[in-house]
């Protein structure tokens, strides 16, 4: 980059280090955020990137980079969301065009800024839960509108014993934990009324034909309350 575009630069640094700090970010974590930014400030540089040129695929290839350097840390990505953004807002670098997204495209991708933003897990984790809950909204919503006021405790059950089986342990304890979490953010926005996160099985870490043998009786109890009959009957025949 050329001298005025480097002091062009550090201005948009100081800003976000104003942004943030009046945010009330820690200094620790002001420090680390800033430091970051600055990095990739000299890989723009290394690369010949302009800052009006700066998207979400330009964050994602540096990301990459810092990941094979080493330097990968929890946040990261989220820090530079809100650096791209502000630079957007101060119009220093081009708006997205927006794609037009469907019902369910534009739940999970709300999901994915719950994670980032609020949850604060790394980008990793987000890549790994999105694609569950994909396919859990694409079965349970094939062939009828998105109606999250439509889920059952029969709906999360069912899914859970077609998916584990084709999948490793490992796979399937990640397939849980996202599904749970995804549940539990539906329950907080309002998108839905009870609490079926606790419908989810819980999955044995050995090698199994459907699902484990046993539930926590709290959980089974509550499943029970929320479910009713029919979370009894697919309990009745996956613990058998």
């Amino acid at each position: 980059m050329e001298k005025q575009t480097l002091l062009l630069f550090d201005a948009h640094l100081n800003a976000y280090n104003t942004l943030i700090t009046e945010w009330g970010y820690s200094p620790g974590s002001v420090d680390g955020q800033i430091r970051l930014i600055t990095r990739f400030g000299q890989w723009l540089e290394n690369t010949s990137t302009t800052i009006y040129s700066v998207d979400e695929v330009v964050v994602q290839r540096f990301l990459r980079c810092q990941k094979r350097a080493g330097y990968e840390r929890r946040g990261d990505a989220a820090a530079l969301c809100r650096f791209l953004q502000m630079l957007r807002e101060r119009g220093a670098t081009q708006r997205p065009q927006k794609p037009t997204l469907s019902p369910k495209q534009q739940l999970v991708a709300n999901y994915r800024c719950y994670l980032l933003e609020e949850r604060r897990l790394s980008q990793a984790a987000v890549v790994n839960y999105a694609p569950f809950i994909d396919r859990f909204l694409a079965a349970r919503f094939r062939q009828t509108l998105l109606k999250l006021s439509q889920l059952r405790a029969p709906d999360v059950t069912s899914f859970v014993q077609q998916e584990v089986r084709k999948l490793c342990p490992g796979r399937a304890q990640l397939l849980v934990s996202a599904l749970r979490s995804f549940l539990r953010y539906l329950q907080h926005r309002g998108k839905v009324t009870t609490d079926l996160a606790v419908c989810v099985p819980t999955v044995a870490r050995w090698s199994f034909a459907t699902l484990p043998k046993s539930l926590p009786a709290g959980d089974v109890q509550k499943g029970i309350r929320v479910g009713g009959p029919p979370f009894r009957l697919t309990l009745s025949m996956a613990l058998t």
